[in-house]
């Protein structure tokens, strides 16, 4: 179904990330968070294990970061401060900037992932 859509042309708003017309990805991501959320609800309940794999989790975090424009509004701060978000799990780490600009608000970017070395 999706393979016949254009991913990146505006869509409907996504009032969690604070746009009023998002790309289509953004829709489809918001759809996958809520289908992965209720997914491991239900594994939770049936003492099963959850589907946190980097296939399945690192799309759900990275949709999940989309929110931090819109949770930051409010704050106000000089253009080009810069928050970073840094997951990690003591083999990885996955990491967003939150970046500010006096004329767009607020902007998530996602950094390139990190894998560490274990060290001997």
């Amino acid at each position: 179904m999706w393979a016949d859509w254009n991913v990146d042309q505006l869509g409907e708003g996504v009032w969690w990330a604070g746009v009023e017309a998002a790309p289509v990805w953004l829709d489809v991501a918001r759809d996958y968070s809520e289908d992965w959320i209720h997914q491991q609800q239900i594994r939770d309940a049936v003492r099963r294990p959850g589907l946190s794999s980097p296939e399945f989790f690192d799309p759900l975090l990275d949709t999940l970061m989309r929110a931090l424009p819109k949770t930051y509004e409010p704050l106000h701060a000089e253009d080009g401060t810069t928050v970073v978000v840094v997951l990690s799990d003591g083999n990885r780490s996955l990491s967003w900037s939150l970046v500010a600009d006096i004329g767009r608000g607020w902007t998530v970017i996602r950094a390139r992932d990190r894998r560490f070395r274990r060290r001997r």
